[in-house]
């Protein structure tokens, strides 16, 4: 820590300059860096961070993963929280943005997340279930190691207790990975998972919006539709729609496979996808 800081003290030069003059220079260029991760989670324009607390479940946290430049960092905002600071934010993570990409692609032959994963739907073989599961494990280790670890620390030191409710909101590229399945505590190999119930959101924006529109919500109006495994190969995902449709009153189930939706106007309430995805790289 000690030779970290003399670094930072340094101009990038090398040549020494007033100590007040480069640490303000690094606060005002760490700030900039963190409002453009703030910006790139709360797409479309909207909620700024003061008030995503209204959005936070009671008792939980809302856990911004963002990257903004080469580095990566994470917003964590308890519910019950009085202000927003800088104890609200990891930054930087150890993991960069360069080694997130290498995580998801591979390098020098290695298998990425994405290519192993392509590898085994392809080839259900003993080598590439092996292949599979040695990506699976070392990428999980080291999205624990470098980015959970830190993030489920400062849950407990923000007052946020196992088994509280906790959103994920993964900017970009980073939503290509399960960060809720990454280990996080070494000896028992217990995930964020394992320690908190964890949702989902794709910006700071849409979690506002979705907090709003449920507190307009009324039971009786509650409306609910589910894509639930139309390519027929998820297992699991019509147990997975059962238990959401089980939530809804007097419902009346409709089932679509790889058939068009009707053409009348469909505005539920709720929607709840089970379904592959393939990721778009030219777009994360």
């Amino acid at each position: 820590d000690i030779r970290r800081l003399e670094l930072l003290l340094r101009a990038p030069d090398g040549s020494d300059l007033p100590p007040e003059n480069v640490l303000s220079a690094l606060l005002r260029a760490d700030r900039d860096e963190l409002q453009k991760g703030l910006d790139s989670v709360a797409s479309p324009p909207g909620p700024r961070l003061s008030a995503i607390r209204a959005a936070v479940p009671r008792g939980g946290a809302v856990v911004a993963l963002f990257r903004t430049g080469a580095r990566i960092g994470a917003f964590v905002v308890p519910a019950n929280a009085e202000s927003v600071g800088r104890t609200n934010v990891i930054f930087p993570v150890p993991l960069t943005d360069d080694r997130l990409i290498e995580l998801v692609n591979g390098k020098d032959g290695s298998a990425g997340w994405i290519k192993a994963w392509e590898e085994l739907s392809a080839r259900n073989l003993p080598a590439t279930v092996s292949g599979w599961h040695n990506t699976l494990s070392r990428t999980l280790q080291e999205m624990g190691a470098e980015v959970m670890k830190p993030v489920v620390t400062r849950l407990r030191e923000l007052g946020v207790v196992p088994g509280e409710t906790v959103v994920l909101i993964p900017d970009g590229r980073l939503s290509l990975l399960p960060w809720h399945a990454a280990p996080v505590d070494s000896s028992t190999g217990k995930s964020l998972l394992d320690l908190y119930l964890v949702s989902f959101a794709p910006s700071l924006a849409a979690l506002d919006a979705t907090a709003e529109d449920l507190k307009r919500a009324t039971a009786a109006r509650s409306t609910l539709l589910a894509l639930v495994n139309p390519t027929n190969d998820l297992e699991y995902s019509e147990l997975e729609g059962r238990a959401v449709a089980a939530f809804f009153r007097n419902r009346r189930a409709s089932s679509y496979r790889v058939t068009p939706l009707p053409r009348k106007r469909l505005s539920p309430r709720c929607r709840a996808l089970s379904t592959f995805t393939i990721p778009d790289m030219r777009t994360s």
